[in-house]
């Protein structure tokens, strides 16, 4: 009686964390369904550990979720565009550095600066021109 009981327990248990395992696969089916990268938000990879099968899951700007086979063109052309993006956002992130840090600037402001320092050097030859021996 009791090891009828402990197995239906059993049983039971590990029925329900099965059902627990499969509810975090989002994907039970891949879609066939095309969208432009600039609508796909992120992409998470859903292993086939856990769930019945690998897939990428595409989450839209709309929170619609797209389910794509991860060796078709498509779904590898949108992970390359939003890693790029990523890459851009990082590099900006970046870019916002400390005031006291000097940066190099192109441009006009580098013609600007080259001047400054031949107007320098003009006024070092005058000043030497001036305290020169005088007869």
């Amino acid at each position: 009686m009791q090891f009828s009981l402990i197995l239906t327990s059993l049983f039971c248990f590990t029925t329900r964390m099965n059902m627990v395992q499969a509810s975090n696969c989002k994907c039970l089916v891949v879609s066939k369904t095309r969208v432009h990268h600039s609508k796909i938000k992120e992409y998470t990879i859903q292993d086939n550990g856990i769930c019945l099968f690998r897939a990428i899951v595409f989450r839209t700007v709309r929170g619609r979720i797209i389910c794509a086979d991860p060796n078709s063109k498509w779904a590898k052309h949108v992970i390359q565009k939003l890693k790029a993006k990523t890459r851009i956002q990082h590099f900006r992130q970046q870019q916002d550095c400390p005031r006291n840090l000097r940066l190099r600037t192109t441009g006009r402001g580098g013609r600007e600066r080259k001047r400054e320092r031949e107007r320098e050097r003009e006024r070092e030859r005058d000043r030497q021109t001036d305290s020169g021996p005088r007869s």
